[in-house]
């Protein structure tokens, strides 16, 4: 891939991994901070890393200027009205600084009606030797939902799970559950999640319910969420019946 002037706003969460993968790859950038956006050129290329409120306000500001523009986000929408130079990179996967990332597992979605950034896709990819699915912005919108529920909302159960076990060390609270953990998780890969669950309320165990709810007397927040799931569990199980 030739040199091209490729800049990052955003070295957060993703702007620093994204910097560590095209270092390990050749892919010469520069990293950009927002009070020096004005310095960019006519067709430069800019990442906007930012968070998604971010995005349209930096779009506004540096469309006129002539700048290929690039975004992650999920949930924002491709508008027509960039059609000519904004495209969406969107790696599908949890990024925090300080955690290393097998970029050869991560889903990459990209959209994108113009064909200098087509171009300029296909050629990152085959330097950064990974692969890429085109997708419209309502196929990114759903998975990027359904990514809030299987990881935000899967950190947040397990995050109630060691308030239940508070008494307990990190050791011992993964010690008894991150088997049970990675079991559910495998056994997902190849099954509906409804067909593989078990537990007091898909039994009906009205008994163990309610010793629970005990348990979790002093601890307000996660006997709502409790309540709350098992509902949606015993309601799922009838629907599907």
């Amino acid at each position: 891939m030739k040199t091209i002037n490729t800049f990052i706003i955003g070295n957060g969460n993703l702007g620093s991994h994204l910097s560590e993968l095209f270092e390990s790859k050749g892919v010469s950038y520069t990293f950009l901070r927002r009070e020096s956006i004005n310095t960019l050129q006519k067709g430069d290329f800019a990442w906007l890393c930012v968070p998604d409120g971010a995005i349209k306000p930096l779009i506004d500001q540096l469309q006129p200027l002539g700048v290929n523009l690039i975004y992650c986000s999920g949930a924002l929408v491709l508008s027509e009205s960039w059609r000519d130079s904004v495209g969406v990179w969107y790696p599908l996967y949890s990024f925090k600084k300080g955690f290393p990332i097998d970029w050869g597992l991560v889903p990459i979605f990209i959209e994108t009606r113009s064909n200098t950034l087509q171009h300029y896709f296909k050629q990152l990819h085959e330097q950064l030797e990974l692969k890429y699915r085109e997708l419209d912005s309502l196929g990114r919108r759903k998975r990027h939902l359904a990514a809030v529920f299987v990881n935000n909302f899967t950190n947040a159960i397990l995050s109630a799970a060691e308030e239940t076990m508070h008494d307990c060390s990190k050791k011992e609270i993964t010690e008894a559950l991150f088997p049970i953990a990675l079991q559910t998780i495998s056994r997902w890969r190849e099954h509906e999640a409804r067909k593989m669950q078990t537990g007091p309320a898909v039994r009906g165990d009205q008994e163990t319910l309610e010793v629970h709810l005990k348990e979790l007397f002093n601890l307000p927040e996660e006997r709502d969420l409790y309540q709350s799931l098992t509902k949606y569990i015993a309601q799922k199980i009838q629907q599907k019946d």
